[in-house]
């Protein structure tokens, strides 16, 4: 079982050239199809997150988001990020449904996919980032302190990534993954510290230590919104996070990998 799961993890991380050409042609699909047909490309992934931030800064910037420094960054962090982990999860949950007779026809890594789809998902973060980087300038924050975004969004893509195998190999054993897996993310955007603050002495604050998008997003808006590094507790645990994540959900994928043709 250890090489069984230590060869898949390393063929991850370091995929061959073959299957790099593959992420790389699943994800320009990816990409392309999400604007297929759209006079306005990507402005359309945009839109979603963006007046979700207009709507959330006019109703609440008054309101929660008056003792918060910097409330139009701090609510951008935790929408962009947010974001892409729901982009990139909901997508892997349905993947091998939407290529059913592609898994059927002949084999190929089917891990490419669920790749394929975090390339795709970074493509349009890129944009999502410019967007946060140009605000931030405008509101007189350093741009030194935006280089270490992409540090830490790196352990974000790697959790996503465990999550997004797991959810793709259970789809085939639980068909209504998808649907279990959008109510609990609406759980976890709501219960997630977004778009108001938690105090450390309160209940909800002590919840979302059982989070790990919360360490991720605090983290992020330590260093962008107020110039200081994380916590050490803080960055130990998002490693924790991230390998445990990636681990187990590559180990959930391996299980169900060679099964998956015939249960799809």
């Amino acid at each position: 079982m250890g090489n069984k799961l230590v060869i898949p993890t390393i063929k991850l991380l370091w995929p061959s050239a073959y299957e790099r050409r593959l992420i790389w042609a699943i994800g320009l699909a990816e990409f392309k199809l999400r604007n297929e047909g759209s006079y306005l490309g990507i402005f359309w992934y945009l839109l979603n997150p963006i007046l979700t931030f207009v709507v959330l800064v006019a109703v609440f910037s008054t309101r929660l988001g008056q003792t918060i420094e910097h409330y139009p960054i701090y609510l951008l962090i935790g929408i962009i990020v947010m974001n892409f982990f729901g982009q990139v999860t909901t997508t892997s949950a349905k993947a091998l449904e939407r290529h059913r007779e592609l898994i059927k026809t002949f084999y190929f890594p089917r891990r490419t996919l669920v790749s394929g789809i975090i390339l795709a998902a970074l493509l349009a973060h890129i944009f999502e980032f410019i967007i946060l980087s140009t605000l931030a300038l405008y509101w007189g924050l350093s741009f030194f302190n935006l280089l270490f975004y992409w540090p830490i969004f790196l352990l974000m893509v790697i959790f996503t990534w465990g999550i997004s195998l797991g959810l793709c190999a259970l789809s085939v054993v639980a068909p209504d993954i998808e649907n279990v897996w959008a109510f609990a993310f609406r759980l976890l955007w709501l219960g997630t510290p977004i778009f108001y603050a938690v105090h450390e002495s309160s209940r909800l604050y002590t919840a979302n230590l059982t989070n790990p998008l919360f360490y991720f997003i605090s983290s992020l808006r330590q260093i962008i919104i107020f110039s200081d590094w994380p916590d050490f507790n803080f960055l130990l645990a998002m490693g924790v996070f991230s390998v445990l994540a990636f681990l187990i959900g590559n180990l959930i994928f391996t299980l169900a990998d060679k099964k998956l043709a015939e249960l799809v």
